[in-house]
């Protein structure tokens, strides 16, 4: 089966209000190419900005939550999930601008048998690749032809070891049967994390290679430092679990 008939877009935010405006427009351009645009609902989930978000800055079909304190990417998402435990997610960063055939083309993918987590090749502004889906490496994930251009990467669909939360289709029963996201990573490494207890379930995880989408990377303020105990995390967890690719 592809998605379901209903999707909940999740976009954590903190701050980078110019962008998440940007972003918001993309994805709706996005959703209006998909099956499921007249039955999706997105909500910005405002991750304690130090000015908050309004509503006239989400614009009127966007929902609004505000969060006054800190929360962890993934108690974001399965916050989120709780509210609309029927829906399949979109998890969205807010400094992606999707291309307009990438949601369409990621609906297409999620038909595949057995596809339950679906990714979307993310470009740098000069063209050069960010990610075009995740593999093991020896010192733990690492993307795909990162820094290439995407010119020169193949175009046919990918199903890599874990693909990137910065743009990640789910379907429901898979993150049902997963337990969704683990709340003890902070900021990063818990797509990942996810995508193997996702496999580890028997689900496959596809990265649409068909378009170019947006991506400006760890723009919001502190996100790489908190990164570093979340890999550290994952790798306690992983490192001997999984099969190195490279």
């Amino acid at each position: 089966q592809g998605l379901g008939s209903e999707v909940i877009c999740i976009v954590p935010s903190r701050g980078l209000t110019g962008m998440l405006s940007a972003c918001l427009h993309a994805l709706e351009v996005a959703l209006s190419n998909t099956a499921v645009a007249r039955h999706s609902k997105i909500i910005v989930l405002d991750n304690a900005s130090p000015f908050p978000l309004l509503a006239s800055e989400v614009g009127p079909h966007t929902d609004l939550w505000r969060f006054d304190t800190h929360q962890s990417f993934s108690a974001l998402v399965n916050f989120s999930a709780q509210k609309f435990p029927d829906r399949d997610l979109l998890l969205l960063n807010n400094d992606v601008i999707l291309n307009p055939l990438a949601l369409s083309q990621m609906e297409q993918l999620g038909k595949q048998q057995r596809v339950a987590v679906v990714g979307t090749r993310l470009v740098y502004p000069e063209g050069t690749i960010q990610h075009a889906g995740v593999y093991q490496a020896q010192d733990g994930p690492q993307h795909v032809a990162r820094g290439r251009p995407s010119s020169a990467v193949p175009r046919k669909t990918t199903f890599p070891t874990a693909v990137t939360a910065a743009v990640m289709l789910i379907k429901r029963p898979a993150f049902d049967m997963a337990g969704g996201f683990d709340t003890r990573y902070d900021v990063g490494s818990e797509d990942i994390d996810f995508c193997h207890r996702v496999s580890e379930l028997g689900f496959r995880i596809a990265c649409n290679q068909g378009s170019d989408s947006l991506h400006f990377e760890s723009m919001t303020p502190g996100r790489s430092e908190r990164d570093v105990p979340s890999r550290q995390a994952y790798l306690n967890k992983w490192s001997e679990r999984v099969t190195r690719e490279w």
